[in-house]
């Protein structure tokens, strides 16, 4: 099966793009890690695994894929992976099974308090 690779150029370039949407979205709370390295899955573009208690992040780009290296497909997989950044939190409390209605509305609210500052970016002014 064919792959492309993912070259130093295209993951700096993941990197700038995963930065810009840290800042877009806020997550100034969050040390991130990015990493460039092969994976056992081809199919697996990029991962991220978000540890919400110290708040560390670990951001990895596959160094070969299925498709083609695209500039929009960077993009798009940048952004998709700082999406998980952002509803870290959310995912973690869901995971645990086992949290209090305040604790799961403080973690949502977060999150809504989040997108509403993004989506401000967009809105129209009437």
């Amino acid at each position: 099966m064919q792959s492309f690779e993912v070259t130093e150029d295209n993951f700096k370039k993941f990197v700038a793009l995963c930065k810009f949407w840290k800042n877009h979205f806020g997550l100034f709370d969050f040390h991130i890690h990015y990493y460039h390295e092969k994976f056992d899955d081809a199919a697996d573009l990029a991962r991220t695994l978000a540890n919400s208690e110290d708040r560390t992040v670990a951001v990895a780009i596959n160094n070969r894929w299925l498709i083609p290296v695209t500039d929009e497909e960077i993009q798009r997989v940048a952004l998709h992976e700082m999406m998980h950044v952002l509803l870290a939190d959310l995912s973690e409390a869901a995971e645990q099974r086992i949290i209090s209605e305040r604790e799961l509305k403080i973690v949502i609210e977060a999150a809504v308090l989040r997108l509403e500052r993004i989506l401000n970016l967009f809105s129209p002014v009437v």
